[in-house]
């Protein structure tokens, strides 16, 4: 297994279904599918998250990654979203369960989710860069960051006030040219304060427009199906 790793990175949030009625019940077997020849093409990065699919996501990294291959295969990110906690008691309770729920003592990025101007009150008053830092510290994460909903001025707000985060993932949905001009402040804005930036998008135009600037370190799919994991591995590969 190379330990070189690419850009392109596996959002484990779009998983297979077992069957057609769409019981609630994940297709387990072809997400390993899915998850192995990714592997085998290259790419190492897996983005889970606590919320989605009713905490499944960080779930089906255990079963698909953790419990089936050596830790540095791979590299996990997860995040902590605002609609989860009211104080810093509830923050540690859902930390905990993430590391639970993925079988790890480590998550490699982990970030604040969903930030923008209204959000962000709940995550300053509450300190939760500060906690972040703290968990950094004591090794449970190694690259601290956070997802971005905002436009560049609110980045550069965020970026002054917390300097030492290592990243911002922002969304961009398609590759319209405002699309394209907000990314690009974004870019530059994350530049300024030496910050790598990662994108995440369901479109391949997108994930193949934003893969050429250096300031972007990963750019994520959301992957469910075989269709999908060959569109964009072998159109970013």
């Amino acid at each position: 297994m190379s330990t070189e790793e690419k850009k392109l990175g596996f959002g484990m949030l779009n998983m297979p279904r077992m069957n057609a009625a769409d019981d609630g019940t994940l297709g387990m077997d072809e997400m390993k599918k899915l998850v192995d020849l990714f592997l085998k093409k290259g790419f190492t990065y897996f983005d889970a998250a606590y919320r989605y699919y009713g905490v499944q996501s960080e779930k089906t990294a255990y079963e698909c990654l953790v419990n089936r291959l050596p830790r540095d295969w791979f590299t996990l990110a997860s995040r902590l979203h605002y609609s989860f906690f009211n104080n810093t008691s509830e923050m540690d309770k859902v930390f905990e369960a993430q590391r639970k729920n993925a079988g790890v003592e480590r998550f490699d990025y982990y970030m604040l989710h969903d930030i923008d101007r209204k959000s962000y009150e709940k995550y300053r008053n509450l300190r939760c860069f500060d906690w972040m830092t703290a968990k950094k510290k004591q090794g449970q994460i190694k690259y601290a960051g956070f997802s971005f909903t905002d436009d560049a001025d609110m980045l550069d707000r965020l970026l002054s006030e917390h300097t030492n985060v290592d990243f911002v993932q922002i969304r961009m949905n398609d590759t319209a040219k405002e699309s394209r001009d907000e990314a690009m402040d974004i870019f530059e804005c994350a530049a300024g304060h030496d910050v790598t930036v990662i994108v995440t998008s369901d479109d391949p135009d997108v994930i193949r427009f934003v893969m050429g600037f250096p300031e972007v370190s990963r750019a994520v799919a959301g992957i469910g199906n075989m269709r999908q994991l060959k569109t964009f591995t072998e159109e970013t590969d």
